[in-house]
Formats: structure tokens, C-alpha cells, sequence
């Protein structure tokens, strides 16, 4: 990637595949040990937790697991306790909520 690694690597896009839950960030991330209960979900009326994720380039890929029934918009949140999703440099992402799943 021929972007800088300056600042914390911020969101681009979330989108889910199956079960899989997959979120683009702004740059290449390094590729680290990622804590399950940091990610949660809401997809077409069910909430979910993640059982398992992984990095992969640029993107965090995460197994959901449905969990209970929750209304609203598709969104996922990631709790960054602790910060483990990180830039190349360590910066690390910061946490968020409701960002939209498309």
C-alpha cells in the first residue's frame, strides 16, 4: 500500500458475508493478536458477538455469533478495550459504535 501510517487507522466500510463480519480500515494494519469481545453487531434485527477475528491486510475479519434480538440499523461497534487494532506504525484504532454495515 502506497498510503502513510501516520495517525490512527479510522473505518472505511463494514459488510458482512454469512456470518463473517469484515471491516475495511484506511490503511494496512499490523497484523496482531485481535480480542473477540472488542466486536459486536446488529444485522437485520439480531444482535451478534464475535467468536473469533483475524487481520488481513487492511481489513479486520470477525465470526459472528448470534446472541439476541435487537432493532435498529445494521451497525457494528468495537470496544477497543484494549486497543489492539493497530497501524503499522502502533498507532491504534480508536473505539466506535453504530458505524453502519452495508
Amino acid at each position: 500500500m502506497s498510503q502513510p501510517n501516520a495517525g490512527a487507522p479510522v473505518p472505511l466500510v463494514a459488510e458482512v458475508f454469512g456470518n463473517q463480519l469484515a471491516v475495511l480500515f484506511d490503511r494496512e494494519l499490523l497484523d496482531t493478536s485481535l480480542v473477540p469481545s472488542n466486536w459486536t453487531m446488529t444485522q437485520s434485527g439480531q444482535a451478534y458477538y464475535c467468536d473469533a477475528n483475524e487481520i488481513s491486510i487492511n481489513q479486520v475479519l470477525a465470526d459472528m455469533i448470534p446472541l439476541s434480538t435487537s432493532p435498529g440499523p445494521n451497525r457494528c461497534s468495537y470496544a477497543a478495550s484494549p486497543p489492539d487494532v493497530l497501524a503499522l506504525n502502533g498507532t491504534p484504532a480508536a473505539p466506535f459504535t453504530d458505524f453502519p454495515i452495508t
